[in-house]
C-alpha cells in the first residue's frame, strides 16, 4: 500500500508544477499579444498616412481641374497600393502575412 506522505508530496509537485507552467504559459501569451497589438497600431498608422497621402494627391487633382489646367498635373492614383493591406499575425519565430 502507498503511504501517504509518498501520495501528498507526488500531488503537490504535480500541482506545483501545473501551476508554475500555466504562469510562465500566461507571460509568453502577455508578451506575444502585447507585440501584435504594437505592430497593429503600426499598421493602422501606416494604412492612415496612405490614405491621407491619396486625399492630398486627389486634392492637388481638383485644384488643377478646378484651375483649368489638367495638362500640368503629373499626379499618379494608384488605387492598387490604397488598398494593400499589410496585416502581419506574429506567433513565435514566424510570420504569415493575411
Amino acid at each position: 500500500m502507498i503511504s501517504w506522505d509518498i501520495f501528498f508530496g507526488v500531488f503537490a509537485g504535480i500541482f506545483i508544477g501545473v501551476q508554475t507552467n500555466l504562469i510562465i504559459d500566461a507571460i509568453k501569451n502577455y508578451r506575444i499579444h502585447r507585440k501584435m497589438k504594437n505592430e497593429f497600431k503600426s499598421e493602422i498608422d501606416f494604412n492612415i498616412k496612405k490614405i491621407e497621402s491619396f486625399f492630398k494627391n486627389l486634392e492637388d487633382y481638383r485644384n488643377h481641374i478646378n484651375g483649368d489646367s489638367p495638362y500640368k498635373y503629373f499626379g499618379i492614383f494608384k488605387i492598387s497600393e490604397l488598398l494593400d493591406f499589410r496585416l502581419v499575425i506574429t506567433i513565435p519565430f514566424s510570420r504569415y502575412r493575411l
